[in-house]
């Protein structure tokens, strides 16, 4: 087995701090309950790299985007919210929701979207940093050069959209 350093390039969009935003895409083969280091904290306060944990599991980022046929695949983000943090405890939160579709690469035709759906199970009350972890809907996809799109969307305004590539094999 062959050891090696993959380096991508991460981009980074301007954020005002006022308006819907969401982070590029991690992909990932493997997922497992976070460790408990920090107890209680909001992993948003930890001093230098924070591990990527969504709803208690963490997913293992992948160093390739290049997945086997019928092996699990997961991606992470995280949507920047921040009408979250203005939240009243008594007011209904507003709405946010994502959608998935998964794009043949050489064609751009469709082959699989979830539809929007909310994200609120992946909120944290008076955070704007919503971390979601999903699976890669793999399953039934033949080998290939495939695009995930994900979008993300509150009730008005326009979605924020990221894609990123990946192979099956």
């Amino acid at each position: 087995h062959g050891f090696g350093k993959v380096e991508m390039p991460l981009t980074i969009d301007p954020w005002n701090g006022q308006t819907l935003s969401i982070s590029g895409l991690a992909l990932s083969h493997a997922a497992h309950p976070a460790a408990d280091l920090a107890a209680g904290l909001d992993v948003s306060l930890l001093e230098g790299p924070r591990p990527l944990v969504s709803r208690g599991i963490e997913p293992v980022p992948a160093g390739s985007s290049e997945f086997h046929a019928g092996e699990p695949g997961y991606f992470y983000f995280e949507a920047y919210e921040p009408l979250l943090a203005a939240a009243k405890p008594d007011a209904p939160p507003p709405v946010v929701g994502m959608r998935v579709r998964v794009l043949d690469r050489a064609s751009g035709q469709q082959k699989q979207d979830t539809g929007f759906r909310s994200v609120g199970i992946y909120e944290q009350p008076g955070n704007p940093v919503i971390p979601i972890l999903s699976t890669l809907p793999v399953a039934n996809l033949p080998p290939g050069a495939w695009r995930l799109e994900v979008s993300v969307i509150r009730q008005t305004g326009d979605p924020v959209v990221r894609t990123t590539d990946f192979d099956i094999n």
